[in-house]
């Protein structure tokens, strides 16, 4: 249970650039993880931060 969801729209390149040096995997292997997990729907969340930058995300949640 929750008080307020919170999704963070990161563009595509950018997760799998992440994933692939986070979790030391390939690409292949990144894009059959993407295809295997869930949709969101925006409208389930309570915001939708559509950035990357770390200093905006915090500063936006230390605002709620």
């Amino acid at each position: 249970m929750c008080d307020i969801k919170i999704l963070l729209d990161i563009p595509y390149e950018i997760r799998k650039q992440r994933a692939m040096k986070r979790d030391n995997i390939s690409e292949e292997a990144f894009d059959l993880r993407e295809k295997a997990s869930i949709e969101f729907n925006e409208s389930a969340f309570d915001y939708v931060f559509k950035t990357n930058d770390k200093e905006i995300v915090k500063r936006l949640v230390k605002s709620l």
